[in-house]
């Protein structure tokens, strides 16, 4: 009996589990669409239907269902980019790019430790970039060209995402020197 009853209260606690966790990612894809205008890009977005079927979400295949890839590019966004983002742990893939949006990158993204793939390219972003995006290091691809980022790109970008493949921070206007980063990727630098 008592065995049977403690079967019973571990199976209770991983269904709240699996339950919180994907409360959270729909809470914070909810938190996201609150912060922009989406033009009717994000109708799907309502908790009438599971966010893993919402336009532009990829979700894991295993239980729970994570949020992977939240790709948006070319929707009509404008806004601000919630910092709530940074709760989607298990995203590698965020594509913005070709939006409106605005604002600061939020230093939140930082904590995104699977991200392989940033593409935030083409919008209106403004101030620096956050240094603790170099904790993301499985990063492959960073695209953050076309906005109005400035200020010094941090030599943590160069020293620690090791894997990077392919970084576009054209058409910006970082200042200073860029310690560890190709000039290929960063030539509106000023000295």
């Amino acid at each position: 009996m008592a065995m049977g009853v403690m079967v019973l209260q571990g199976s209770l606690v991983a269904v709240l589990m699996i339950a919180m966790v994907r409360a959270r990612d729909e809470a914070t894809l909810l938190a996201f669409k609150a912060q922009v205008s989406d033009g009717a890009s994000l109708v799907s977005w309502n908790s009438s239907a599971d966010f893993c079927s919402w336009e532009g979400v990829t979700c894991s295949h295993q239980r729970p269902a994570r949020v992977v890839a939240l790709i948006l590019h070319s929707r009509a966004l404008s806004g601000a980019l919630s910092p709530a983002l940074g709760n989607l742990t298990f995203l590698r893939t965020l594509n913005l790019s070709f939006n409106w949006l605005r604002g600061e990158i939020p230093e939140s993204l930082g904590r995104l430790q699977h991200l392989q793939t940033l593409d935030l390219s083409y919008n209106s972003f403004s101030g620096t970039l956050p240094l603790n995006l170099s904790s993301c290091v499985g990063m492959t691809t960073m695209a953050l060209d076309s906005n109005k980022l400035d200020g010094g790109i941090p030599a943590e970008l160069g020293e620690r995402l090791t894997s990077l493949k392919a970084i576009s921070l054209s058409n910006n206007s970082f200042t200073g020197a860029h310690p560890g980063i190709p000039d290929q990727f960063v030539p509106s630098a000023k000295p």
